[in-house]
């Protein structure tokens, strides 16, 4: 026993009446309802600025920022005391995506002026690695941007500074396993 097929024609005036009033309705709802844009994730930061998103500062990146070079020689630390007394509200973090909207990463800056000087600061950049963080990149700069074009899979970085009456921008590339200056441009201040 063979089972019929009806085919509908396209050209019946009835069918055509209803796909265009199913298409007509599809549009008006779809154009009716409310579009919620997304949030844009923070892309560039200043030294003096708060951050948009803060995060609490997990354990092993106070650690690892207890032991960093330039906050032992910062105004925070007097020389030979313990660093223990650096605490998580000395620091700002922020969830940022460098490689995929999966892996969040952080960075960190100041909260406290003692780690700063005039018009420069360090950024922290942490990857996220398992269920532990692994500093990629520490620079001195007056803001930090998170670029579209990326190496290796990771977001390019610019940092940005005031210098000896000059603005300096420098260029950081992922190479695989931290970021490292690829281009420095230098531009007098009029």
């Amino acid at each position: 026993m063979r089972k019929r097929h009806q085919n509908v024609r396209l050209t019946n005036p009835a069918v055509m009446g209803l796909l265009v009033s199913t298409f007509m309705a599809v549009i008006v709802t779809t154009a009716q309802t409310p579009k919620i844009p997304l949030p844009q994730e923070q892309s560039h930061f200043e030294l003096e600025q708060d951050l948009a998103a803060p995060v609490a500062l997990p354990d092993n990146v106070l650690e690892m920022l207890r032991r960093d070079p330039i906050v032992l020689a910062s105004r925070c630390v007097e020389p030979g005391q313990p660093s223990e007394q650096i605490s998580a509200s000395f620091f700002e973090a922020s969830r940022l995506h460098l490689h995929s909207s999966h892996q969040a990463d952080l960075i960190v800056k100041p909260k406290n002026p003692c780690l700063s000087g005039a018009n420069i600061g360090p950024f922290w950049i942490f990857r996220h690695i398992s269920d532990r963080y692994k500093l990629i990149l520490s620079v001195s700069a007056l803001g930090l941007e998170i670029l579209n074009s990326r190496s290796h899979g990771y977001r390019d970085l610019l940092a940005g500074a005031v210098i000896a009456g000059k603005v300096v921008n420098v260029t950081y590339k992922f190479d695989g396993n931290t970021y490292q200056e690829f281009k420095a441009k230098a531009a007098e201040i009029h």
